[in-house]
């Protein structure tokens, strides 16, 4: 049986190799852009100045000694001052395929640490400046503007952990035809009054 520990990071040690923990898990997918260089380890450690308002703790789990999950534990004292809640965010969740014990048992001190804070309530992949929310269907397609792009998996790992989704975001796409653009053309020429290209 592999052995799992999760651990609380406060090196910049650690925070480097928590930035570097999703070439991992997309070295082999074509879809993932990483972030630039520095953006994670500024934000989970602190430094970025989106951070000034926040509390925050960043987690790994490691299964005989690899990381396999990391998430970021994250309360925005301004928010939940503006909107009048108890909450906390989880930010910056990546895992292996084949670790949901390990993602469960990390997401379980990521809970512990916010209800030692007074956190009624945890919203997972969407927070401001850092991630966007994660998509639940769809993963045979390149990722679009207004979600993250992230494995299959990760949607069992949240849910064997007791979140709910919140709210759904449905994208649509069409085939633009030389019909259909000829269509647009027009109704654009006719709003503006001049010829369009598309």
């Amino acid at each position: 049986m592999r052995s799992i520990q999760v651990q609380a990071l406060r090196t910049d040690h650690q925070f480097k190799k928590y930035e570097d923990f999703p070439e991992e898990v997309y070295r082999d997918d074509p879809c993932w852009a990483p972030r630039p260089p520095g953006q994670l380890f500024n934000l989970i450690s602190g430094r970025a100045a989106r951070c000034q308002t926040l509390e925050l703790q960043p987690f790994w789990a490691e299964s005989d000694g690899r990381i396999v999950a990391t998430a970021t534990a994250v309360i925005d004292r301004e928010y939940n001052q503006r909107w009048r809640e108890k909450l906390g965010h989880l930010a910056s969740f990546e895992a292996l395929p084949d670790s949901g014990l390990a993602a469960r048992q990390l997401l379980e001190a990521v809970a512990g640490w916010f209800r030692g804070r007074d956190c009624a309530a945890i919203r997972a992949s969407y927070l401001g400046g850092w991630q966007m929310p994660l998509t639940i269907d769809g993963y045979g397609v390149p990722p679009s503007a207004f979600h993250g792009y992230n494995p299959p998996c990760y949607h069992n790992y949240l849910k064997n952990s007791d979140f709910q989704t919140e709210k759904g975001m449905v994208e649509y796409q069409l085939r633009l035809t030389p019909e259909l653009a000829e269509s647009h053309r027009r109704i654009v020429a006719n709003v503006e009054g001049k010829d369009v290209r598309f």
